[in-house]
């Protein structure tokens, strides 16, 4: 969860935590990763639907 999410396309989102995580992934100590982002608001409202 954070704000650096709000307003951004799903792309968008997903470089900014592989540009956190591209040096392990080039070495190979991250193989895969599932990314689910999450701005303040959404992840509120994902926690009163149940989900997250």
């Amino acid at each position: 969860m954070s704000t650096a999410f709000e307003g951004l396309m799903p792309v968008k989102k997903q470089q900014l935590v592989y540009a956190t995580i591209n040096e392990q992934i080039q070495s190979n100590t991250i193989h895969a990763v599932q990314i689910i982002t999450y701005t303040p608001a959404e992840w509120e409202k994902a926690q009163k639907m149940g989900i997250g």
